[in-house]
C-alpha cells in the first residue's frame, strides 16, 4: 500500500480537541511558605559553565560529574545569580584534572569493597539457609526413627 500512514491510537479527546489522558498540571512546590521552590527556572536560570575542567579522553565523564557536583555540593560558589559569576567561581583552575585519577580510584576501590561485603553477606546467608535446612531434615529423620521404634 504505497502511501499509506501509519494508524494512530484514537485516545479520548475534550470539547477543546485535548486529549483526555494528559494529567492536570500538578501545583508547584512551596519552600517554607517563601513562594515557588529555588530551582524553579525563573529564579534558577540554565547555565551553561565553558571553562570547567575538561576530560581528555572518553571515559572519565562520570567521574568529571561526580567530583563537579561533590565540590559545587560542599563548597558552592559564593553567587551564582548569573553566568559570568559562575563562570569567575568555576573555572579551568577549580579543581585538576589529576584529581579525576585519583577519584577514577577511589571510586573503584569503593565499588570492589562494596562487591566483596555483598559478596561475604550473600555467602553466609547461603550457609544459614545450609544449616537450616540440615537441620529440619535432622529433625524429619529423627521424628520418622523415632516413629519407627514406637
Amino acid at each position: 500500500m504505497a502511501g499509506a500512514h501509519p494508524q494512530r491510537s484514537k485516545r479520548p479527546r475534550d470539547k477543546k480537541g485535548r486529549s483526555k489522558s494528559r494529567q492536570p498540571a500538578q501545583p508547584r512546590p512551596r519552600s517554607a511558605g517563601l513562594g515557588p521552590a529555588w530551582l524553579d527556572s525563573k529564579v534558577m536560570p540554565q547555565y551553561v559553565l565553558k571553562h570547567v575542567p575538561q576530560q581528555d579522553n572518553n571515559f572519565d565523564c562520570g567521574c568529571f560529574a561526580v567530583h563537579f557536583i561533590e565540590l559545587f555540593a560542599t563548597a558552592p560558589p559564593a553567587d551564582f545569580r548569573t553566568q559570568a559569576a559562575l563562570d569567575a567561581a568555576l573555572d579551568r583552575k577549580w579543581f585538576k584534572v589529576a584529581d579525576i585519577t585519583r577519584k577514577r580510584q577511589t571510586m573503584f576501590e569503593k565499588i570492589q569493597r562494596l562487591a566483596s561485603q555483598h559478596a561475604l553477606q550473600a555467602a553466609q546467608q547461603q550457609h544459614h539457609q545450609a544449616v537450616a535446612t540440615a537441620r529440619q531434615r535432622s529433625k524429619g529423620a529423627d521424628a520418622v526413627a523415632a516413629g519407627e521404634r514406637a
